[in-house]
């Protein structure tokens, strides 16, 4: 792009201005903007500038009296300005060495170069032959006295520091490896302190190492604060004098502290507090006693910290609360784990990690949310905050700006989403989530990153990129889901690795029930059992065709509870048998893979069968869903698609790829609307169709110079074609589709014949986000347009509203019974859709409601347990409402 500018700025020399350029130039007669990679149309910024000064020079000279410099000053700041860079200090997470008062420092700080100069010193080993030695404190005093004089300091520099022997080298360090820094292999150990050591001078330099808090100060000023005005009033806040304050701001605004980058990992005062016991010799764990620290201490992970970022995790304590509440105490609970049989499972530091460090900063963020939008906050809500704040308030897939309290659940023009599809992945941390505008959500749909990119062309990629790399507050591993590209090949291995997050997790959930459910006198209640052997038993026992049908899982819930007795079932005793059998067959190289295992009791088989699944229809375990109340989503889908008129009525037309487009496409491409010196619209659209044709029946070539072009010679990528769609939501003078039903409002009133009929209202959420009053029209069958509905009057009593997973009973005119859950409302016919309480997959389409002997809505606890709803309050936005 710069090269393309630098050659646009060449011709610029032969006009007084770009305007000029773009008037008079040959190469812009045709187009005046970029197109296809090429950016050779772009001007700089500095030649707007230039032509602006020209512009009112001129109009000066010719007497205007409105072109003042003051003017001119007001609009250069207004077309020109931009924004000062945000400052990053308060992004810092908290030392975990001094979580209360101090803030991890600058990786530049001199007290911080120091820490790790001395943590490598302490941990190197002198080798000489097959003799090893570490560093005395003498000597250690001695390289301490060099720190600061070079950015650098290299195994070769440490070698004739100490005048070691010739033959001597360090352990486990390369004899080519001398070039290296000591402490930072890719980098300097001593940059921070040798720049501000030269910026500051000798004099101010040694008075400053009296207070090295001063000196850590000013480098964490220097690295996370961006604006110059910014940096001197921290500076200023200090104590400094004046002289030097204007030393270290003549060289931020000659850009000596661009490479002040970056946190560390503990403070400034835990840094000069584990120096001390560096010096004397001390390593790591040793000099942290010392201070007073506990280095290997973590703080300990919750369910209750974790919230709502691990689901299944929280829903099953809740379950089991539910359980206890109704049932009382319980002898034990058995946790089945996703583990392979006979492997001790790895540790997932790295998750722990993640959490500790986000879970630290947990409760300042609550408070910062919570004075933003003026109340208690939502878990939900703090995820949505936290993701804005790590993206500086963007969405990271188009720029696009959100406000402070956007972030708030009632705001539906923001979404969260999975990076890396979750239906694909498994992944559900928070590693794996973004806040993203609702537009960009809805497009990017079930695809990765870049395999929704691929779709646009290689510079917004590109963009994107490196908007991504601004992102400093987001980790190398969200950044790593954003950017992958070869999805297909590696989806099993995401998988793989969230199985084994999976079993971290309920690892946790055990650790969690043992606390909320101590066991008296010492004895264990909490029990957990492999996944595996817990599978191989339920073949034992007979028990497989409840859960699989000739090797596929049948679609029925109610397998879950088959898999909890089969859990139930598996004692100690039994466990340590199969174990074992199972690990011999290994050893003994045996592929079968059945067990012969006695069954729990006689007729173990029969009574799962029946306590499960019941007889003749008749009982078993009723499956209970929650009733997902939410009314955020998509307003509206985020293409806006034209609308013309043809013959009197209103046709949606919309952009497509050529890459979809087909023969039968082609006849519903419309001739373009006329525009600047078009002449003859039909013939235009007859050579694109003509060229789209060709391109169509040579088997639609990738290549460049394959593609169709335009009469002018311009790629062809996208064509507007004539949909099957109706006029939907009119916007920006075209239509968009309306996004998912937020709820249906259910009314009655007597008809005519005395009995009670059944009105159904679709409720909307673009209707929620701009309606004051909720619609009262109800859906009338035949496909009627919602102009013709039922308008509702004061005769129509509320009922109740559904949502998805309402769990309802019908009765319908012919005496059918019907209930399971909600799950759709058709608009052309009224007719709504719902599942049986076992199998979420089977759906009955085509009920008709208005004539229904009965309706009813029940709400279900966690136990099953079912309760009819005789009215509810109709609200609107929170509020109760007519």
């Amino acid at each position: 792009m710069k090269k393309a500018m630098d050659e646009t700025r060449d011709g610029l020399a032969k006009y007084r201005s770009f305007g000029e350029m773009l008037a008079s130039d040959p190469k812009f007669s045709d187009r005046k903007r970029n197109r296809d990679k090429d950016y050779s149309y772009t001007a700089k910024r500095s030649d707007l500038e230039d032509e602006v000064r020209k512009i009112f020079q001129a109009q000066r000279c010719f007497g205007n009296a409105h072109a003042t410099e003051e003017l001119e000053r007001q609009f250069r700041d207004k077309a020109f300005s931009q924004r000062p860079l945000q400052d990053s200090e308060d992004k810092v997470g908290s030392c975990p060495f001094e979580p209360d008062h101090h803030k991890r420092t600058a990786k530049r700080a001199p007290s911080f170069e120091l820490f790790r100069f001395l943590q490598r010193l302490v941990n190197l080993r002198v080798a000489v032959g097959r003799a090893e030695r570490s560093l005395r404190p003498e000597e250690i005093g001695l390289l301490l006295k060099k720190f600061g004089e070079q950015k650098s300091y290299t195994y070769k520099a440490l070698c004739k520091d100490l005048d070691l022997d010739p033959n001597a080298g360090f352990s486990a360090i390369a004899r080519n490896s001398e070039w290296l820094d000591i402490a930072a292999r890719k980098g300097q150990s001593a940059f921070g302190t040798c720049v501000l050591r030269e910026v500051l001078g000798a004099g101010p330099w040694h008075s400053l190492l009296k207070t090295p808090e001063k000196l850590d100060r000013i480098a964490e000023i220097l690295t996370f604060r961006e604006d110059l005005s910014s940096i001197r009033k921290g500076l200023v806040e200090i104590g400094l004098g004046g002289p030097v304050i204007d030393r270290l701001m003549r060289a931020a605004s000659e850009g000596t502290f661009t490479e002040f980058k970056g946190a560390a990992h503990i403070s400034s005062l835990a840094a000069r507090n584990i120096i001390i016991g560096m010096r004397e010799g001390l390593v790591y764990s040793e000099a942290c006693a010392r201070a007073g620290y506990d280095h290997s201490a973590r703080r300990a992970v919750s369910l209750d910290q974790i919230g709502n970022r691990i689901t299944a995790l929280s829903e099953a304590i809740k379950q089991v609360r539910a359980v206890a509440r109704e049932y009382g105490p319980f002898d034990a609970i058995h946790i089945e784990l996703a583990r392979d049989v006979g492997k001790s499972a790895k540790e997932r530091a790295e998750i722990t990690r993640g959490i500790e460090e986000r879970n630290a900063e947990k409760d300042r963020l609550k408070t910062e949310a919570a004075d933003l939008l003026k109340r208690a906050i939502s878990d939900d809500e703090l995820l949505r905050y936290q993701l804005a704040k790590e993206q500086d308030f963007k969405c990271v897939y188009c720029d696009s700006q959100l406000a402070p309290t956007g972030f708030a659940a009632n705001n539906t023009g923001w979404q969260t989403d999975h990076i890396l599809p979750w239906s694909r992945f498994g992944d559900d941390s928070y590693l794996n989530k973004t806040l993203c505008c609702t537009r960009c959500n809805q497009h990017k749909k079930g695809r990765t990153p870049f395999e929704w990119f691929c779709q646009m062309t290689e510079t917004e990629w590109d963009t994107f990129l490196a908007r991504l790399e601004n992102l400093k507050e987001m980790k190398g591993l969200k950044k790593r889901n954003f950017k992958l590209r070869d999805a297909a090949a590696i989806e099993d291995k995401f998988k793989k690795r969230n199985l084994t997050d999976t079993r971290w997790v309920t690892r946790l959930l055990a650790n969690e029930l043992k606390r909320m459910f101590p066991a008296p006198d010492g004895k264990r209640r909490i029990y957990t059992r492999p996944g595996a052997i817990i599978s191989k038993l339920r073949r034992a026992w007979g028990l497989e065709g409840a859960k699989k049908e000739n090797g596929e899982r049948v679609d029925d819930d109610r397998h879950h509870a088959v898999d909890a007795l089969v859990l139930a079932a598996t004692t100690e005793s039994l466990l340590l048998r199969v174990t074992k059998d199972i690990q011999r067959r290994v050893d003994q190289g045996r592929s079968d893979d059945i067990l012969h295992v006695q069954q729990p009791w006689q007729d173990f088989r029969r009574d799962v069968t029946q306590v499960v699944y019941g007889e003749n229809g008749i009982g078993g375990v009723f499956v209970s869903r929650a009733e997902r109340r939410r009314a955020r989503g998509e307003a509206h889908d985020a293409t806006v698609k034209q609308i013309r008129q043809v013959n009197g009525e209103k046709m949606v037309f919309e952009r497509r790829p050529i890459e979809k487009l087909t023969e039968k496409d082609l006849k519903r491409i419309p001739m373009p609307e006329p525009y600047g010196k078009m002449a003859n619209p039909r013939k235009l659209r007859d050579q694109m169709v003509e060229a789209l044709h060709v391109w169509i029946a040579a088997g639609k070539p990738k290549a460049a110079d394959k593609l169709p072009r335009s009469s002018k010679g311009d790629i062809i990528r996208k064509v507007r074609v004539a949909s099957k769609d109706k006029v939907a939501i009119e916007l920006h003078g075209g239509t968009v589709n309306r996004g998912d039903m937020a709820r249906v409002d259910v009314f009655r009133k007597a008809g005519k014949k005395g009995k009670w009929e059944y009105y159904v209202v679709p409720i909307y959420p673009h209707q929620i986000a701009t309606m004051d009053t909720p619609p009262n029209r109800a859906v009338k069958g035949g496909g009627s347009n919602e102009t013709e509905w039922y308008v509702l009057d004061g005769s129509a009593k509320y009922l109740w509203s559904l949502y998805s997973n309402s769990f309802v009973e019908i009765a319908k005119s012919d005496g059918d019974v019907i209930e399971g859950y909600f799950r759709s409302l058709d608009r052309n016919t009224g007719a709504i859709t719902i599942s049986p309480h076992m199998n979420a997959a089977e759906i009955r389409k085509g009920i008709g409601v208005k004539t229904l002997s009965s309706f009813n809505k029940f709400t279900v606890d966690r136990l099953g347990r079912k309760f009819k709803v005789h009215r509810e309050l109709r609200t609107w936005r929170g509020k109760a409402c007519a």
